[in-house]
């Protein structure tokens, strides 16, 4: 998940991303989330603390 009015589209989830889950468009990101492999380096690199990934229920709970 994107939280767009954090967002500044610099782009760094996108050009990070391992499996290129994230391709930015109109200076925003969007996320293949068929793609995307839950690494959630995204989430770690954005200087903005901008995307949110959630983890599913199992991880959650063993967490």
């Amino acid at each position: 998940m994107i939280r767009y009015e954090a967002c500044v589209g610099c782009g760094d989830c996108a050009r990070y991303c391992p499996p290129k889950a994230i391709k930015m468009a109109d200076g925003k990101p969007r996320i293949d989330l068929g793609t995307c492999i839950r690494c959630y380096c995204c989430q770690e690199l954005c200087p903005h603390k901008a995307v949110f990934i959630r983890r599913n229920w199992f991880f959650r709970l063993f967490k």
